[in-house]
């Protein structure tokens, strides 16, 4: 039997406080919370990854219909 994933609703207010002061959940979850890149660097970083993204998902398309039109032949 598996359990319920635990989200905050369920947690206590004790946890939440306690799990919010901790600086390593502080850390992986800063990503989380902030909508926007603190600098330019990092602006241009998240541009590049997600070009990145969208260059390989276009590679992965075009290979799919090449292999799909050999299929119909």
């Amino acid at each position: 039997m598996s359990m319920p994933m635990m989200t905050e609703d369920h947690m206590s207010s004790d946890t939440k406080g306690i799990l919010e002061e901790d600086p390593l959940v502080k850390e992986e979850t800063s990503w989380e919370t902030s909508s926007e890149p603190s600098n330019e660097q990092e602006q241009l970083s998240t541009r590049a990854e997600q070009e990145k993204m969208r260059s390989a998902a276009q590679r992965r398309s075009t290979y799919q219909l090449k292999i799909s039109c050999k299929q119909e032949k």
